[in-house]
């Protein structure tokens, strides 16, 4: 093979999205176009590619083995399909790890599939802007595999900090710095906790949920991409009491669009997350399972005490602001 990289590295970020989350699915966003804040954080998917040198065949590697003659052979849709965009045939091994399970709303999907295309295109020697990353990450999943989302994902895990992502009627995404103090991000970083809700679920699940062709998604769609606006004051000024009733109000009629969103159960667990200190907070992601985030504007560790011991896990976290990147070999 033709490679300027025998073996490569990279690490790409999770996200979180803090407003007008789901504004930029297709049905939406070709209408009315999408407009959400999202920020990409310290936990990641890391890939690594080598070309095999004393065989021909594919070996893919995740939470199972994959071991054929051929790319095309491949059972790891993701990979595959990476994999045959840029012309890999054979003689070829993929392995991925992952500091946060699958299906748990994080964007971990469009993270792999950002970080491989970012490991693939080096390996070949292709010199792509996290804008082409990002596009090609969405061209793969969303035309190729025809999977269910919209263009977030790929582009904040990419890119990485903390951005404000437009998609126009046409499908073009746009990213801008929302360019926070210091002060501000701690103040977010400290008071955002992140849960897990001991459930996962699948994005496609809950997003076929919706029904696309109902005038009432479009209005409960309008209402989130407001509040996501409305959101962007508060999150530069580090107001978490307000941010954390927008939040709020997001997750109430997030609950509408479908019965798959939430259930019993989580909103069981949010009401109780809220009783212990919080105005407010949601599901990340599609809904059905996940991680809670909730604003908690006083009394951290009181807070974060309360939850351990009504059985919720906490996950540790800070923002990054590298996006996806090459950790092996050194590169300038």
């Amino acid at each position: 093979m033709n490679l300027k990289y025998k073996s490569l590295v990279t690490s790409t970020p999770f996200r979180i999205s803090l407003g007008g989350g789901g504004t930029d699915l297709p049905f939406y966003s070709k209408v009315f176009g999408g407009d959400l804040l999202s920020a990409s954080i310290n936990h990641f998917i890391t890939i690594s590619a080598s070309e095999r040198l004393t065989d021909n065949d594919v070996l893919v590697q995740t939470t199972s083995v994959d071991y054929k003659k051929l790319v095309r052979e491949i059972d790891h849709d993701l990979i595959r399909e990476a994999l045959k965009y840029f012309k890999f045939k054979n003689k070829i091994q993929v392995a991925t790890y992952s500091t946060i399970p699958s299906h748990t709303g994080l964007g971990s999907s469009s993270s792999l599939m950002v970080g491989i295309v970012n490991c693939l295109s080096v390996m070949r020697g292709y010199h792509l802007s996290k804008n082409e990353i990002a596009k090609v990450a969405y061209k793969i999943e969303r035309n190729i595999l025809k999977l269910k989302g919209g263009s977030q994902d790929q582009y904040i895990s990419s890119f990485g900090g903390i951005k404000r992502i437009k998609v126009n009627n046409l499908g073009k995404t746009t990213v801008s710095n929302i360019n926070l103090r210091p002060s501000i991000i701690k103040r977010l970083e400290d008071s955002l906790i992140i849960l897990f809700s001991g459930k996962k679920r699948s994005s496609d699940a809950v997003i076929n949920s919706i029904t696309k062709d109902n005038q009432k998604i479009y209005e409960i769609f309008h209402e989130i991409k407001k509040i996501g606006n409305q959101s962007l004051k508060p999150l530069r000024t580090g107001n978490i009491q307000k941010l954390g009733l927008l939040m709020d109000r997001h997750w109430e009629i997030k609950r509408q669009l479908s019965n798959d969103v939430s259930d019993t159960l989580l909103d069981t667990k949010y009401k109780k997350l809220k009783n212990f200190g919080s105005p407010g907070g949601k599901i990340i992601g599609a809904g059905g399972g996940g991680f809670f985030m909730m604003c908690v504007p006083y009394e951290r560790e009181k807070y974060i005490k309360k939850a351990k011991k009504n059985g919720f896990n906490i996950l540790e976290w800070k923002f990054d602001f590298e996006g996806t990147r090459v950790i092996h070999p050194k590169i300038n």
